[in-house]
């Protein structure tokens, strides 16, 4: 990256990804924003885990810690995680949103309810009826269940309906 800044002559703008627990602390901070200024970018921004990730073991960073954090850059780095996804979002919620998500990873009913602004309840009446109807399947792993779409679930295992001719 420092060679690529010095043959370069745009601006970089550079994404810093911090993990709680991982890069988060304000010693491991340091250590990144030392890094970065010696890319010397224009823009920093910080960013962090507000999907379900593929890790479980993956927690976000609050915004508030963020915040904090963004001062260590130089210049300020500016938080761009979308926290907007919420308890009590406007997120559209209903089993085809869920499945859609299911199909690209599988997930636990409390990163299905964080995504979408559900209560677990809810989560469980929805990923219930997806169970029945055989369109998920329930994992356990490391202690947790996942929920995944199972291959009735997948549109792609699924014949196209025949067209008229």
């Amino acid at each position: 990256m420092r060679e690529f800044r010095r043959l370069f002559s745009g601006e970089i703008w550079l994404e810093v990804f911090l993990i709680a627990e991982l890069n988060d602390s304000p010693e491991s901070v340091d250590r990144i924003a030392a890094l970065v200024e010696s890319i010397a970018p224009e823009k920093i921004q910080l960013n962090t885990a507000v999907r379900p990730p593929a890790e479980s073991s993956v927690r976000p960073v609050d915004r508030t810690t963020l915040e904090s954090l963004a001062a260590r850059f130089h210049p300020r780095a500016e938080v761009i995680a979308d926290f907007s996804v919420r308890p009590g979002s406007s997120v559209a919620v209903h089993e085809t949103g869920i499945l859609d998500m299911l199909r690209r990873r599988p997930c636990t009913a409390r990163q299905i309810a964080g995504v979408f602004g559900m209560h677990l309840n809810e989560v469980a009446k929805y990923t219930g009826h997806l169970l029945r109807e055989n369109r998920i399947q329930a994992l356990p792993r490391g202690g947790e269940i996942y929920y995944e779409a199972s291959r009735a679930g997948n549109p792609a295992a699924i014949e196209p309906e025949n067209e008229p001719s």
